[in-house]
């Protein structure tokens, strides 16, 4: 959240623009062929439909999906997301 001092007013961007899709589509989806795992059984396991899953793939229909079901699949794949701050350069 970014605050403008001058009048306290509250400034949230909830909007992203990504030419293409959100990349976190094809790590995800690496994540899933790395581990082996059936969308049949990430499923089981999270409840993410199996359509869901298949609109994930390259030529899928998802442009952005929701962080919770990314999160649900993660975790089905044994890993977890973290924030990083960018802010801070490696050091």
């Amino acid at each position: 959240m970014i605050t403008n001092s001058k009048k306290r007013k509250a400034v949230i961007y909830t909007t992203y623009k990504f030419r293409d899709r959100d990349p976190i589509l094809a790590k995800t989806q690496a994540l899933i062929d790395s581990i082996g795992l059936t969308s049949k059984e990430i499923h089981e396991a999270t409840g993410v439909s199996r359509s869901t899953l298949g609109n994930w793939k390259p030529k899928g229909k998802t442009m952005r999906p929701q962080f919770c079901t990314v999160e649900a699949v993660a975790r089905a794949c044994g890993k977890t997301l973290v924030f990083v701050d960018s802010r801070k350069a490696p050091g």
